[in-house]
C-alpha cells in the first residue's frame, strides 16, 4: 500500500509492496504463534538481535556522577551491560541512558 491520507503519507509505510496474502488478524496469529513456539533462550537471542541500544554509545547519570559509554550486553535477568569509557565495566538495572549514536 502506497496510497496514504496526505497528513501521514511522509511517514507511513506498509509491509507489503503488493496486495498481502494474509489478512491483518492472521498475521497477529502467526506472529504469536511463533512467539509461543519459542524458547526462552531463543527469545532472548532474538530480543538481544533486535536491540536498538547494544553496539551504540550511551550516557547515564548514577548517583550524581555522569558515565559515557558503549552498551555490550544484556544480562539473563535483562541489566544492561556498559563498557565504560574508562574500560571498566558498569551493570544497569534501570534507569534512564541516552542513546549518543543513532
Amino acid at each position: 500500500m502506497t496510497d496514504f491520507p496526505q497528513e501521514i503519507a511522509e511517514r507511513a509505510g506498509s509491509l507489503f509492496t503488493e496486495q498481502p496474502s494474509i489478512t491483518r488478524s492472521q498475521l497477529i496469529v502467526r506472529m504469536w504463534q511463533n512467539f509461543f513456539d519459542m524458547t526462552e533462550d531463543e527469545l532472548f537471542t532474538l530480543y538481544k538481535e533486535k536491540s536498538l541500544v547494544l553496539g551504540k554509545q550511551v550516557t547515564f547519570a548514577e548517583t550524581g556522577i555522569n558515565y559515557s559509554g558503549s552498551a555490550i550486553d544484556l544480562t539473563k535477568n535483562g541489566q544492561l551491560v556498559v563498557k565504560l569509557d574508562n574500560g571498566t565495566e558498569k551493570i544497569l538495572s534501570g534507569g534512564e541512558i541516552s542513546l549518543s549514536s543513532w
